[in-house]
């Protein structure tokens, strides 16, 4: 991958909940809860000492997709200043 020539350790990773243009109140009670992916996101980041970020998404509509990217972009500069 091209990331690792230029990342010192395991680069950010994003946890994805998609489908988020589906969710309904009635759907709610069959999904995973925000709360569900924000504690699997810290355990992974804990274990694994790396930044880990949790968004909700939806590929349908695009939704917090470019703010995910941000994350990610965000984390590396943090990670490894220029």
């Amino acid at each position: 991958m091209e990331i690792k020539k230029y990342m010192k350790n395991l680069p950010p990773i994003a946890i994805l909940g998609n489908k988020l243009d589906l969710r309904t109140p009635e759907t709610d009670k069959e999904g995973v809860p925000v709360e569900e992916g924000d504690t699997f996101a810290k355990r992974f980041s804990e274990k694994l000492k790396v930044p880990v970020t949790f968004h909700e998404t939806s590929a349908l509509t695009g939704e917090n997709v470019d703010e995910v990217f941000d994350a990610l972009i965000t984390q590396m500069f943090k990670a490894n200043p220029v």
